[in-house]
């Protein structure tokens, strides 16, 4: 989180504008996942970020059944402020990257 801050505060409106843009696509794809009942659960199994489900939990299909389109927003909020570990790092890596792209373009920033 430091280098995200870091990174923010050195490329000011940039940065910005790259995070909020990465932050866009995984709202939306991580709305489109759930509302899709996508097997969300596995994929954060397999990448670490949630403990495998015990045995008397309701799957993620059982909840979908039940979900409007409020509570699958809610659970998409959930899912994309989980997915900040990686989000975070990705734009701290393209942040430069794009700013030289737009310096050589001749955007003053």
């Amino acid at each position: 989180m430091q280098a995200l801050r870091g990174t923010l505060a050195r490329y000011g409106k940039i940065g910005i504008v790259v995070h909020f843009s990465f932050s866009t696509i995984s709202i939306a794809s991580c709305y489109y996942a759930i509302s899709r009942n996508l097997p969300v659960d596995r994929a954060l199994e397999t990448i670490g970020l949630k403990a495998p489900q015990a045995e008397g939990e309701a799957s993620s299909e059982t909840l979908q059944e039940t979900a409007s389109v409020a509570s699958t927003f809610a659970m998409a909020m959930v899912l994309h402020k989980v997915l900040l570990p990686i989000r975070a790092p990705i734009t701290v890596i393209v942040t430069p990257v794009v700013a030289r792209v737009l310096a050589r373009a001749g955007f003053a920033f």
